[in-house]
C-alpha cells in the first residue's frame, strides 16, 4: 500500500503515469486507518549491566535507555529465585571429578568466568517471587 501512495506522489515510477485518484484514495484510506485503530504499543529496553543482585523489595536504580513508540504504560518488575549452577559443597568434596576439572579449565581459559552462576537457566531453579506494576504487587 505504501508503494501505491509514492507512486501517487511522484507521478508514477514506471513508464505509465500513476492514476491520481486512485494513490489519492489509498492516501486517505492509510492516515484515516492509523487514526482510528488502537494505538500500538512497544517499548524496547537496553540495560547497559544486566546483573544485579539486590534484596527484594530494596530499591534499585537500573541504568538503561530505551525507545517508545507509543504511549507509556508503568512497566513490569519481575523478582526471580535462580539457584546456584553448580553445588559448591559438592564439588569441595570431589574435587577430582571430570566437572570440576573441566569448570576449572574453563576459568583458566576465561578470566572473571563464574562457574556457580554463569550457565542458561534450563539447567538450574528459576523461580518467579514477585512481580510490581505501579503499587500493585503480586
Amino acid at each position: 500500500a505504501m508503494a501505491l501512495v509514492a507512486g501517487g506522489l511522484c507521478r508514477g515510477l514506471g513508464s505509465h503515469p500513476a492514476a491520481p485518484g486512485r494513490d489519492a484514495v489509498v492516501f486517505v484510506w492509510l492516515l484515516l486507518s492509523t487514526w482510528f485503530t488502537a494505538p500500538a504499543r512497544a517499548i524496547q529496553v537496553t540495560v547497559s549491566d544486566p546483573y544485579h543482585v539486590v534484596i527484594l523489595f530494596q530499591p534499585v536504580t537500573l541504568p538503561c535507555t530505551y525507545q517508545m513508540t507509543s504511549t507509556p504504560t508503568q512497566p513490569i518488575v519481575i523478582w526471580k529465585y535462580k539457584s546456584f549452577c553448580r553445588d559448591r559443597i559438592a564439588d569441595a568434596f570431589s574435587p577430582a571429578s571430570v566437572d570440576n576439572q573441566l569448570n576449572a579449565q574453563l576459568v583458566a581459559g576465561n578470566p572473571g568466568y563464574n562457574p556457580y552462576v554463569e550457565c542458561q537457566d534450563s539447567v538450574r531453579t528459576v523461580r518467579v517471587v514477585a512481580t510490581k506494576q505501579g503499587n500493585a504487587v503480586t
